[in-house]
């Protein structure tokens, strides 16, 4: 079984969408540039993009005061730079989402595998009563908008609070066997990935107080 990474990474940027996006200089001049020089890129590493994925998701418990992890509803999709503006302002306007944070990079050829396989991902665990947020906003369970043409791209997150929450259960061995076999059954003749690669990114699941990012707020 291979080990969560202990690799020092920067941390993870999170912005305030309560602002009109596409008249904010700074987010474009600013957060965007700073963002992607913060984050990981990830092509073919499936079970590193994973691994990342859910330990930012388990960041957000010390993001917020006094809101955990059930207490929040998350959308995961895909952008580019120059994409993400009209993207994000779309969440806020639609879903009143009210932050977003870019997750990790990726070339266009590989970013609908990771996006597909990540929402994949949570969607089987949210219909085991083991998602660790309150809800899954996605639609679909594929990835979500047009394919990227020749620009980097990136996935990222956004999210807002509920006031509710739920209960769910901490998944053990056996569980994030099972979901990694569900997955990979879904996703085995789409994508060039292993059961092993899924299982081994999963690991964090067992331990989301430890395994977890540190999310920053962009202070401009």
């Amino acid at each position: 079984m291979s080990k969560i990474s202990t690799k020092k990474q920067k941390n993870i940027l999170a912005y305030s969408l309560n602002r009109n996006l596409a008249k904010d200089a700074t987010f474009k001049n600013v957060f965007i540039p700073d963002a992607l020089k913060q984050v990981p890129l990830f092509n073919k590493k499936i079970k590193t993009a994973i691994e990342h994925t859910i330990m930012c998701i388990h960041g957000l418990d010390d993001f917020h005061t006094n809101v955990n992890r059930d207490n929040l509803e998350i959308y995961l999709g895909r952008a580019t730079a120059s994409t993400i503006t009209k993207r994000w302002a779309k969440h806020e306007a639609d879903r009143q989402h009210e932050y977003g944070m870019v997750l990790f990079k990726s070339e266009a050829e590989f970013v609908n595998n990771l996006e597909e396989i990540a929402i994949r991902i949570i969607k089987t665990l949210k219909n085991r009563n083991q998602l660790c947020v309150y809800d899954l906003s996605n639609d679909k369970s594929g990835s979500n908008g047009r394919k990227p043409k020749d620009e980097q791209a990136v996935v990222y997150l956004t999210w807002k609070r509920i006031d509710r929450s739920k209960d769910w259960e901490k998944p053990g061995k056996d569980d994030i066997n099972e979901v990694a076999k569900s997955v990979f059954d879904q996703v085995k003749l789409k994508f060039s990935v292993s059961k092993n690669q899924i299982v081994n990114g999963l690991q964090p699941l067992k331990s989301p107080q430890v395994s977890k990012r540190k999310i920053d707020r962009f202070k401009d």
